[in-house]
């Protein structure tokens, strides 16, 4: 007789069980003399146990068809759930952003030198503010947030000559084609003569067109910076 693992001879072997609680606690197995693996009749019998129990509890396929089934109708039952459930209703921006709504989208123009220069707008943190971004060709991107204090609308001017104007609209009213910010103060700025831009006027053409005028001031002098834009469609 050979072994089933490693093919080695087998040979006959007393063995004793002492948890076999019958009057047989003596038997005889067969013992490999290559790798030691014992076969008995305890060990033969478990073995056929386990395969008979296995081949008795495998699913037959009406069984694997109704579990797919159960299965595809508890996946269905949680979409519809969940597809029941109401979305939440997008942010709204507050009326006082009435005159920069329409700026939403991207756009593109020219800046002061004739270079191209590309606009972005975006609602941000829940409606409550709408970030600017410009994007010359040939100098530093710059982010404006335009946002309300109470009744007023006023921005935040983050810009590349390292200060932060804030400035504010005092006048508006519905249908006007311009909107002007006035300086209100400003960080990082040591000396109100060090340069910074001071004020910015938007002019509405329509829905598509519209310029930005931004008063660049040093010791005092105010120079103008027309930014030109169309919508991006």
């Amino acid at each position: 007789m050979n072994c089933h693992r490693c093919g080695g001879l087998m040979l006959a072997e007393q063995f004793d069980d002492p948890h076999d609680y019958t009057n047989e606690t003596e038997f005889v197995g067969w013992r490999c003399v290559n790798c030691g693996s014992i076969v008995d009749p305890v060990i033969t019998g478990r073995q056929r146990r386990q395969s008979n129990l296995s081949l008795d509890n495998h699913p037959t396929d009406k069984e694997e068809v109704a579990m797919v089934r159960t299965v595809l109708l508890a996946l269905s039952a949680c979409v519809f759930l969940l597809s029941a459930q109401p979305l939440s209703a997008a942010p709204q921006p507050d009326p006082g952003f009435a005159p920069l709504k329409f700026l939403v989208g991207k756009w593109r123009g020219t800046d002061p030198e004739g270079q191209p220069i590309t606009a972005f707008y975006r609602f941000t943190s829940g409606a409550t503010s709408l970030t600017e971004t410009l994007s010359p060709k040939k100098s530093p991107a710059m982010t404006t947030i335009y946002h309300l204090d109470g009744a007023y609308l006023m921005l935040t001017h983050y810009c590349s000559l390292n200060n932060q104007p804030r400035m504010r609209v005092n006048e508006y009213k519905e249908g006007d084609k311009e909107l002007a910010f006035d300086f209100l103060d400003a960080t990082n700025l040591k000396n109100p003569s060090d340069p910074h831009m001071h004020k910015v006027v938007f002019t509405f053409h329509d829905n598509d067109h519209y310029t930005q005028t931004w008063m660049f001031s040093k010791d005092g002098t105010e120079t103008p910076k027309v930014f030109k834009f169309e919508r991006v469609k």
